[in-house]
């Protein structure tokens, strides 16, 4: 089986920890051989495009994971980045047989420093005049739920399987906008599971990135799911 993941800093090693993640743990559980995690490198998909390529080009020829998530990813990057490797993977022939994604806070998205040409992805608390503005909801959330949409169709087009859970709340008044939305291998959707976790102890700090239980909650609940709808075990 060949894996591929993606998500923002709720999907890394707790506190640098190695193979704490949700995806090793699923990794684990799913018997494959080879984990790759290239989440170690922030923003390496437009800064590091070097770094990407040569990963891409050294992965095993089967059943591997390979995880791309980094921390303060957003939801923009991880659609374009998700593409673009499955059809590097394609292209090696190793297409991925399920896609697992971590969706990033909706008001996130990629920008530009002018001042050095650094691509990088912000958030609301980075706010930096005439250099990086967040999205603003509920615009933020209704791109999100198009990004997911589009992506949705894309893995059903190549015939992947996969799953989409939603980590933060997805405003609730763009949900009434006649989006196209197939929510079958959605979790969490529209109410994020970040309530959840912090309410039942599940995470290590205020921002609510998941404990090492919290990691293997949502490792099974990706693992549940996969084995209610369709099953690929």
């Amino acid at each position: 089986m060949i894996l591929l993941t993606n998500g923002c800093s709720h999907s890394v090693p707790v506190k640098s920890e190695q193979k704490t993640e949700w995806s090793s743990k699923v990794s684990e559980k799913l018997g494959i051989d080879d984990y790759v995690w290239m989440g170690l490198h922030d923003d390496f998909f437009f800064n590091d495009r070097n770094l990407y390529l040569d990963t891409i080009s050294k992965l095993p020829k089967n059943n591997f994971t390979f995880s791309l998530a980094s921390s303060g990813k957003s939801n923009d990057c991880i659609y374009f980045e998700t593409i673009e490797t499955i059809e590097r993977l394609i292209k090696l022939n190793k297409k991925p047989d399920l896609v697992l994604i971590q969706w990033s806070g909706p008001s996130r998205r990629v920008t530009m420093d002018i001042s050095d040409d650094t691509i990088f992805c912000v958030t609301p608390e980075d706010i930096i005049e005439n250099v990086a503005i967040p999205h603003f909801e509920p615009l933020a959330s209704e791109l999100t739920i198009r990004y997911t949409s589009l992506l949705s169709d894309y893995l059903k087009i190549k015939n992947i399987d996969y799953r989409f859970l939603f980590y933060f709340d997805i405003d609730d008044r763009c949900l009434n906008r006649d989006i196209l939305l197939d929510t079958t291998n959605y979790i969490s959707f529209p109410n994020g599971l970040i309530g959840y976790m912090k309410s039942n102890d599940l995470t290590w700090d205020s921002a609510g990135h998941p404990s090492k239980n919290g990691h293997e909650y949502i490792s099974n609940l990706f693992l549940k799911n996969i084995k209610i709808n369709k099953n690929i075990l």
